[in-house]
């Protein structure tokens, strides 16, 4: 190398201990993200196992729910048990709509008024 490309600055002693102190500081931080990442990899590397363990004991329950259904039989419902549900259901759907029609009526009624 040439003495063309080199740039000399002068520091005075304080400041030289100044930015050595800095550095120091500089690499210390540094090497404690390093070691906070490194305990972040691992915890997260355990996380992600543990993710896969539990994914597939999920998927072992699933398997198991399903074969027990397999297994256990369904009830079977007399047809006269089958029809007064499905009549009882009819009538509670049409008291609901006879109820809400009303609703609708009185509101209307109370708003005519309003206009009067």
């Amino acid at each position: 190398m040439s003495n063309e490309n080199l740039i000399h600055i002068k520091l005075e002693y304080d400041e030289s201990l100044l930015a050595k102190s800095d550095i120091l500081y500089l690499e210390s931080n540094l090497l404690k993200i390093l070691k906070s990442l490194r305990r972040y990899h691992e915890i997260r590397m355990e996380e992600l196992r543990l993710k896969m363990v539990l994914s597939k004991k999920i998927k072992l329950v699933e398997n198991s729910i399903k074969n027990l259904k397999l297994l256990i039989p369904r009830p079977t419902i007399p047809k006269i048990i089958r029809e007064e549900t499905n009549l009882i259901e009819f009538k509670e759907k049409e008291n609901v709509e006879e109820s809400d029609l009303e609703e609708q009526l009185r509101e209307i009624s109370e708003k005519l008024k309003l206009i009067k």
